[in-house]
């Protein structure tokens, strides 16, 4: 019996898997206003059962099929029979039309071919000579069709091997020399040998051809026993076999995910100037070491390094520079690294990420004290200069019960203090709790009718924590109840709330309680435990102030449902909000702290006008002793959909912006909130020329961000740079604003809707 390569078996597999329907939606995203120009027409492939082939044309019929527009596809393959077997989904496509033949006797295709995709590779194994021959076959070949059928667009899917070594250090530009034609035979100069004829095409017989020179790649279809180091890395791990480095781990490299990859491909196809070559792949440079820990890390596998580093030589470097796709064509790298490992990681393993470990956390889970979780997300920020808190943390699921959280060292101290001084609830025009604005009013009278219903004691003393600036107090108060108390960490808050709510208000927090407080019938904590680091300390206080028989409403975020509500990226991933609740996450923190949950639901409020946000409940009282709790096993799942659909929202912003900052020197950022501080860490923003910061909120004017002074909307005069709006959620607040200050200036929005 033959021995069974299982390895080939995997890639084999592989190949025939369709690409995940959230990496094509991300190319048609992208592409969107390009697929016009292939309406009708016939697009011819080689190479198309490779990585850059079977990406793009998988990709083209994923377009065609949202579109609904006609086209055809000529795909060239030296065995059909194999093709379709590696490629069943693509072979039978009624648009896919296979042309069997070999690519040095290959007959002229009939009909149109209106575009030609060349990313024909030779067989692994094929010597020099034999390349040589056979690139310049069929290359010779494919220009004479192109020329005898006026094609429209020739795409070159070329390499960067095409380039001299560097005598120094440092990434390659498409000006560097390229490699000698008449030098000693090797891959690089067969390459060269290539676009040189593909140039010579555009400028003595007019071929529209663009050179794709690709670096390296991650991603689904890479293989992973051939020679990419990092799909070799991927490959052992998911075999169970240490990470081995077969040099010395020194050399540097890039990776652009294979999505975004395609996006490039296309977009030089179908947008590039004919005769112009482009570099395509990612300039943040790693090295082939730090590639294979990140891979070992994931797999908790081994990091085996064969060779050893000589004295004085200095690294390999095989890294582009990219500034003429990025400035022409308005490419960049959207997908960085450790997300392309994992989705490649999760595509090679059917969907699941395997042998994924749990790792020690820095804060234990706040529901049942559990120190080990998964990673979800990480989520970064540039904060404001002298913030108390971290510019960065880890949301994790809790290995026990499921629960979800940021996983962050910072102690409640610290949450107390940033309350008491960096509140947004003071500033009333674009937050919510004082219930000045219609829609907030009536989220907190319907909170006042829910108290009503479950306590008809209009006598009964009720206090609520973090009363903002007074609004469910005032609500509370034309419902009757006659004793009602809040507590507020930010002075300015209970300030507010005096104004609106007479009564007992006392600036404090659970962890530092006013003295002579007393005890209370009722406690309402509204939107505030989601702030709460430390939450089961939290609750033992409630108890302490509690009459007997008394009860405690709690609301909250609802987490399971935040995909279903999102408005701008990552929103609910914040400063503040570091606990995520679903139903069974927050009546897991009633019964492990000794209480009975009663009555509970879930709801929809408003953040904003028109902004409609999802919401859960629970009220409850004390119980005899702790109760057993049940483990949330739906929650981490919405959660991960929630981070794949917020990272597209972020790329789609970080377009909006970078068309904003390709047309205007520099702009004025309005708001410098929860967004903009994830967009300075996490798009272009960050490298645009901002004049100055502003914001509403009296507690974050004359503060500094990135080294420009926040100012409020009355320090800013009229003129022609144009102000960009860095909030989704108070965007029409926001806008308000500046037009009732008489400002003049052009007004950018922020959409995250491609063009």
């Amino acid at each position: 019996m033959p021995e069974i390569n299982a390895e080939k078996c995997l890639e084999k597999r592989l190949m025939g898997r369709l690409l995940p329907v959230e990496d094509l939606q991300r190319v048609f995203q992208q592409t969107r206003g390009l697929w016009e120009k292939l309406h009708g027409r016939r697009v011819f492939f080689t190479g198309a059962s490779g990585f850059f082939g079977s990406w793009m044309l998988e990709s083209l019929l994923f377009a065609g099929t949202k579109l609904e527009f006609p086209f055809q596809s000529l795909v060239l393959t030296r065995n059909a029979k194999h093709f379709s077997e590696s490629l069943p989904h693509i072979a039978g496509d009624s648009r896919v039309e296979l042309m069997e033949a070999d690519a040095a006797t290959m007959p002229e295709p009939e009909g149109a071919v209106d575009y030609v995709v060349h990313s024909l590779v030779p067989d692994a194994g094929t010597s020099l000579g034999d390349q040589e021959v056979f690139f310049r076959s069929a290359t010779g070949w494919l220009l004479d069709v192109a020329v005898k059928k006026h094609v429209e667009g020739f795409l070159l899917c070329s390499t960067g091997a095409v380039y001299s070594p560097h005598d120094s250090a440092g990434a390659f530009s498409e000006d560097d020399p390229r490699v000698s034609p008449g030098g000693p035979l090797c891959y690089g100069q067969i390459r060269r040998n290539v676009e040189d004829l593909c140039l010579e095409a555009w400028k003595y017989r007019n071929v529209p051809v663009k050179i794709a020179r690709g670096f390296t790649f991650v991603g689904p279809r890479l293989p992973l026993d051939a020679g990419f180091a990092i799909g070799n890395f991927i490959g052992d791990g998911l075999a169970g076999r240490p990470i081995t480095v077969k040099g010395d781990g020194t050399a540097v490299r890039s990776y652009l995910y294979a999505a975004d990859m395609a996006v490039w491909l296309w977009t030089i196809l179908l947008g590039g100037q004919p005769g112009r070559a482009f570099n395509v792949g990612a300039e943040e440079a790693i090295s082939i070491g730090d590639v294979a820990n990140s891979v070992g890390l994931l797999f908790d596998a081994q990091v085996v390094v064969e060779g050893k580093a000589e004295a004085g030589m200095a690294p390999s470097i095989y890294v582009p520079l990219t500034g003429r796709a990025r400035d022409e064509l308005g490419l960049c790298a959207w997908t960085g690294l450790s997300e392309a490992i994992e989705k490649t990681i999760r595509f090679s393993a059917g969907g699941s990420f395997p042998n994924k470990k749990s790792q020690a956390l820095l804060r234990p889970c706040p529901v049942c004290g559990c120190f080990s979780g998964q990673v979800l997300h990480t989520q970064h920020f540039i904060l404001s200069k002298d913030h108390p808190l971290q510019d960065h943390y880890d949301v994790v699921a809790c290995d026990a019960c499921g629960f979800c959280f940021a996983d962050t060292p910072i102690s409640q101290t610290a949450y107390d203090a940033y309350y008491s001084s960096m509140s947004k609830y003071a500033d009333n025009a674009t937050s919510t709790g004082a219930g000045v604005s219609e829609w907030d009013a009536g989220r907190l009278g319907q909170l006042a009718g829910h108290v009503a219903e479950f306590t008809p004691d209009l006598s009964a003393r009720i206090l609520d924590v973090g009363c903002a600036a007074g609004g469910l107090l005032a609500a509370l108060q034309a419902r009757g109840f006659t004793e009602v108390c809040g507590i507020d960490p930010s002075p300015l808050c209970v300030e507010l709330t005096g104004r609106v709510a007479p009564g007992r208000v006392w600036t404090g927090t659970l962890t530092r309680l006013p003295d002579g407080i007393g005890s209370f019938d009722g406690i309402i904590l509204s939107h505030v435990m989601e702030h709460v680091c430390d939450l089961r300390s939290a609750m033992e206080r409630l108890r302490s102030l509690l009459n007997p028989g008394g009860w405690v409403y709690i609301e909250v975020p609802d987490a399971a449902r935040y995909g279903q509500y999102l408005v701008a990226p990552f929103q609910d991933f914040n400063t503040e909000h570091i606990n995520h609740f679903s139903m069974t996450g927050l009546a897991n923190l009633f019964r492990q702290c000794g209480f009975h949950p009663e009555v509970g639901g879930i709801k929809e409020i408003f953040s904003a006008k028109d902004i409609p946000y999802p919401a859960l409940f629970w009220f409850a009282r004390v119980a005899d002793s702790p109760q057993a709790i049940e483990k949330d096993g739906t929650l981490r799942a919405a959660l991960e959909g929630y981070v794949r659909a917020s990272a597209e929202r972020m790329r789609r912003l970080d377009e909006t912006i970078r068309r904003t900052l390709a047309k205007q020197s520099s702009v004025i950022v309005w708001g410098t909130g929860q967004l903009t501080m994830k967009l300075l860490a996490e798009t272009c923003l960050r490298e645009a020329d901002i004049e100055v910061f502003v914001d509403g909120n009296p507690v974050n004017q004359g503060k500094e961000l990135i080294g420009r002074k926040v100012i409020s909307g009355t320090e800013l005069s009229s003129g022609s740079t144009p102000i960009l709006v860095c909030s989704q959620i108070n965007s029409a607040a926001i806008i308000q604003s500046i037009r009732s200050l008489g400002l003049t200036n052009p007004i950018v929005e922020l959409s995250d809707k491609s063009e």
